[in-house]
């Protein structure tokens, strides 16, 4: 059957949001009596678009970071933002969307690699030797 396959972030991209990112306390209620409390990652719209198969698709989030900056002009910073932005779908009965976060620059700052990719999809989507000579940014088909 034919599909998009949303991938999204790499294991080491969670991991990094779990570490880095400012963080949000959530309750869920039902009745007024609590049933969840936890943390989760601060989230803002986000500059880039997916899109699938079938008119699938959408907006990909942004995470505020806590990491400390300097503005030169303002002193610290502390709220930073990274971006998910799609870093490469290859073919398999359909797209398959991996992601990756990019800074506010569109650096990248943790992306899949080649040999994450084809375990990921249990199959050799891309090529290990010309997939890991270039950075994701730079990247035109693989």
């Amino acid at each position: 059957m034919r599909m998009t396959q949303f991938i999204g972030l790499s294991p080491r991209a969670e991991e990094y949001l779990q570490e880095n990112c400012a963080l949000d306390f959530v309750r869920t209620h039902h009745n007024l009596a609590l049933i969840d409390a936890y943390d989760t990652p601060r989230i803002v719209r986000g500059r880039h678009q997916w899109y699938g198969m079938y008119e699938d698709g959408g907006v990909l989030p942004g995470y505020v970071l806590n990491v400390l900056d300097h503005d030169e002009r303002y002193g610290p910073v502390y709220n930073k933002i990274v971006y998910e932005k799609v870093q490469v779908s290859p073919w398999s009965s359909g797209p398959m969307i991996f992601t990756m976060l990019v800074d506010e620059d569109g650096t990248p700052v943790v992306y899949w690699t080649a040999k994450e990719i084809n375990d990921a999809s249990g199959e050799e989507l891309v090529d290990e030797q010309i997939f890991d000579e270039q950075p994701p940014c730079e990247r035109e088909n693989v």
